[in-house]
């Protein structure tokens, strides 16, 4: 108790009172973080129960590989931070200030966090670009800017890393700068998910008027489904919301950045079991120019007569009738039929006589 006190003195009660609030909720976004682990574990699970019948086919098996390295790194990445928490508030748990002090000394575990992070960034974005470049029936002038928006996105995070754990002596000026490269950061990374997210977005909405031109509730409550998973929507909400809380440099960041990071393997998690699942359109559909897709569009109630007409042929031929019946119901028509000539017959002739 009297080291506490002579650790905290020439601290004012604010400070002290931010530090507890610093120290509070960097113990309660690693329980936060654990919960989303938990979730996104089963996510994973059924994603790879859902893959598990077509494992045959080589493509399924890449869609495999992405979803359990994406899992592995946020596996990892979880218990390095767990290890953090317990090197902060287990090693240097003697006084609170010793705490906070460790929150900034240089270890050995910042730059495999780090390490994690990025990979598991190039991964979900990667993921994320390829799809905009399928759904725009690849066309490589598309995914050009959010390739390169995923670049410099990554230098930027290397450069930031370098300063914080390599750096020896950090200057209120070299924060700031830390602190712009974390921000500039989160911009390219959002400008990446974006793009491809809106990109996305107006090409389903193109694509698929058709679709919701029938006005049935359920085409539309799919439509809305295939709109938030693919485009990644989430995963681009999360991260905006984190961006503007680090900006604002509210201490609410560390409970955004879990959920952007927890979006960020299962919002391609999702997409890919979508793809798996065979719940997506398929590759062909999207070959078809902007221009083209939105007369498709046009014709989208002519397009749902038609479904209608094909879903009441399959009605019909559904209900086949029997061979034996249909032999029967044969006979009665030739029956009827000659029955019908016959009292023709006979009315001509009764006819011929009155004349």
């Amino acid at each position: 108790m009297a080291a506490e006190t002579d650790s905290s003195a020439g601290l004012t009660a604010g400070d002290i009172a931010l530090i507890f609030e610093m120290l509070d909720v960097g113990l309660n976004s690693i329980i936060f973080k654990g919960q989303l682990f938990g979730i996104y574990t089963g996510i994973v699970a059924f994603t790879l129960w859902n893959i598990y019948p077509d494992k045959c086919k080589p493509i399924r098996r890449a869609m495999v590989v992405v979803v359990l390295i994406l899992h592995v790194l946020a596996a990892i990445d979880f218990a390095l931070y767990w290890s953090y928490i317990c090197l902060i508030y287990v090693k240097h748990g003697q006084t609170f200030v010793d705490e906070y002090l460790a929150h900034y000394s240089s270890n050995n575990l910042k730059i495999p966090m780090a390490i994690t992070g990025i990979v598991s960034t190039i991964c979900a974005d990667t993921a994320m670009i390829w799809r905009c470049w399928m759904v725009w029936g690849k066309r490589w002038p598309i995914v050009v800017l959010p390739i390169l928006f995923l670049i410099s996105g990554i230098v930027l995070k290397i450069i930031m890393t370098y300063k914080q754990c390599i750096g020896l002596l950090i200057t209120e000026s070299e924060a700031t700068f830390i602190n712009l490269l974390m921000i500039l950061y989160m911009a390219f990374i959002l400008a990446t998910t974006l793009w491809c997210t809106l990109m996305i977005i107006f090409r389903i909405l193109s694509v698929g008027r058709a679709s919701n031109g029938s006005g049935r509730p359920f085409r539309v409550y799919r439509h809305v489904i295939e709109i938030l998973v693919e485009s990644s929507a989430l995963y681009a909400i999360f991260l905006l919301l984190d961006m503007v809380l680090v900006a604002c440099q509210n201490m609410a960041n560390f409970y955004m950045e879990d959920m952007a990071g927890f979006a960020r393997g299962v919002a391609p998690t999702l997409l890919i079991g979508r793809v798996a699942a065979g719940h997506a359109r398929p590759d062909d559909s999207w070959e078809g120019s902007v221009m083209s897709s939105l007369q498709f569009g046009r014709d989208s109630e002519q397009m749902g007569s038609q479904d209608d007409a094909t879903q009441s042929v399959t009605v019909d031929n559904d209900l086949e009738v029997p061979p034996e019946r249909e032999d029967h119901l044969e006979r009665v028509s030739e029956q009827r039929v000659n029955d019908e000539d016959s009292f023709l017959l006979y009315g001509h002739r009764h006819t011929e006589v009155h004349r």
